[in-house]
């Protein structure tokens, strides 16, 4: 009886997945260290926790504001901690003293949406907000505030609606008194 000895190309195939299967699971512990490291090493943010609790403080049932908190944008500033398209919850705190709101102009020329305002016995240095609603979405933007005028160019391109957008123009006072004028305006 004659044994066979393996023939050299054998060995060669056995070495090269020998080798072949070493490099494949170095790879894959690699891989298994890396995640398991970044995800002990990235710090825990439980302040969202915290800021939770604050924030029922500021929030009314229906989640609107209830109140400005330092954060808050200056007067004719975009808040840039918002996307360009978060659209800015109403306002329902009660209206204050003998201060009015008046809207002046709410017109569309070409493809420009044009709205001002005016407000009278009411502190200057707070914020307007346009907010306008019908069927087809709902938009919000920050007014640029000039002494006690409110105004507003945009874009009718925003309007995904053709028709009559209903229009509410608030104005926030420093201490947090709104006051407030409503109008309609038809995008054509």
């Amino acid at each position: 009886m004659k044994i066979k000895k393996d023939k050299p190309r054998n060995k060669k195939i056995v070495i090269l997945i020998a080798v072949t299967t070493a490099i494949m699971l170095s790879i894959g512990a690699y891989l298994v260290y890396s995640y398991v490291k970044n995800s002990t090493d990235t710090p825990r943010d439980d302040s969202t926790s915290e800021n939770r609790e604050t924030d029922k403080d500021n929030t009314s049932d229906n989640g609107t504001p209830t109140k400005q908190t330092q954060d808050s944008p200056v007067a004719g500033e975009p808040d840039s901690t918002k996307p360009n398209n978060t659209i800015e919850p109403e306002p329902t705190t009660p209206i204050g003293g003998d201060a009015t709101l008046s809207i002046t102009e709410l017109s569309q020329t070409n493809n420009t949406v044009r709205a001002t305002a005016q407000f009278k016995n009411a502190p200057e240095g707070g914020r307007c907000i346009v907010y306008f609603t019908s069927v087809g979405g709902a938009i919000s933007e920050y007014m640029t505030v000039v002494g006690t005028n409110c105004s507003l160019e945009m874009s009718a391109l925003k309007f995904t609606y053709l028709g009559d957008w209903n229009a509410r123009v608030t104005y926030t006072t420093p201490d947090n008194t709104i006051i407030e004028a409503k109008g309609m305006l038809t995008i054509k």
